[in-house]
């Protein structure tokens, strides 16, 4: 059994001699030199306390002693504060697994940054790693962006909509995306409706400027099926995609009206509903009718009198040529 168990520990001492010979042949360490790791970006908001996460690890072949870590790059009201700024000694951390073998391990630090109310805009930082023990006062930096938006202040109005929508029959949709933020966004709209009716477009994007709103329309074909109308919409803030919903009127669909054959009645039925309708009229109508009927018999008696009278002249011939024969 000690034999196993010293076998064991011979054989692990010996892997552990050949990995940091391997990597020593591979890429030759300094004697002092260590690495910084931020992230490239990071967000935040205008009055927001924001924690970047940060490591530096020790590659070289010693320790390092007296070890600090500063910031700059940033505005006077900002509030910075690096935990650890010091680190008495750099060490040279190991870990193993069967994957890496044995590997370094960085040591950990984090930086916080009160960002003012007032201030927006993007700022390169730059983080600086410094030892003060040896004769040479390794030094190394690393940077990354710290962007400040103010958060979106976006909203939808109210759904416009038909007061009568039928079946199988297309309608739009209007409303408006306000964006009364200091900068332009980006934002994804769906208009959701019942399962079984058809919306186009599916999916519409689009940029609204500052200060400003824009009108979108879609178009639904309905079914038969009554539901509820509702606006989704999508936008990114920082690492993150928010989501708002508008919910809007609930609707519900008829049947189309069936087209009734309309009659048109005749001249004798039209007159004789005119009569039914408005007797006084229909009396004084006729009163002006036979006024207008009398006046025109009249005149045509008094032509055809003029036509058929005689002149005296011829009147007076025949009254003569009649005393012949009576003589």
């Amino acid at each position: 059994m000690n034999r196993k168990l010293l076998l064991a520990i011979v054989s692990l001492t010996g892997i552990i001699v050949l990995t940091n010979f391997v990597q020593f042949v591979q890429a030759p360490r300094p004697y002092r030199g260590f690495v910084i790791s931020l992230p490239d970006m990071v967000e935040a908001s205008p009055g927001e306390t924001v924690t970047i996460n940060g490591s530096v690890l020790n590659i070289g072949i010693y320790w390092l002693h007296d070890f600090n870590i500063s910031v700059s790059g940033l505005p006077e009201d900002f509030e910075v504060k690096v935990i650890p700024e010091k680190f008495e000694n750099l060490r040279i951390l190991r870990d193993w697994n069967p994957e890496q073998g044995v590997f370094r391990v960085p040591e950990k630090f984090w930086i916080e940054i009160k960002v003012p109310e007032n201030s927006t805009g993007a700022f390169l930082v730059n983080v600086t790693g410094k030892e003060w023990a040896s004769w040479k006062k390794v030094e190394n930096s690393t940077r990354f962006v710290l962007r400040v938006s103010a958060p979106p202040k976006l909203s939808i109005s109210d759904i416009v909509v038909p007061e009568k929508v039928v079946k199988s029959e297309p309608f739009n949709i209007s409303f408006e995306v306000k964006n009364e933020g200091l900068t332009e966004q980006k934002v994804t709209l769906k208009v959701l409706a019942p399962e079984d009716w058809k919306v186009e477009p599916e999916v519409q994007s689009l940029s609204v400027n500052a200060s400003s709103s824009q009108l979108v329309i879609f178009t639904l074909t309905p079914t038969n099926t009554s539901g509820e109308i509702s606006v989704f919409m999508e936008y990114p803030y920082k690492a993150q995609i928010l989501n708002l919903t508008k919910v809007g009127p609930l609707i519900v669909p008829v049947e189309a009206a069936a087209v009734e054959k309309i009659e048109m009645p005749t001249a004798l039925a039209a007159l004789a509903e005119f009569v039914k309708a408005n007797p006084i009229v229909t009396i004084i109508a006729i009163i002006l009718l036979v006024i207008i009927f009398w006046n025109v018999w009249q005149i045509v008696k008094q032509v055809t009198f003029k036509k058929t009278r005689k002149k005296p002249e011829e009147m007076v011939e025949v009254g003569a040529k009649g005393n012949k024969v009576t003589i």
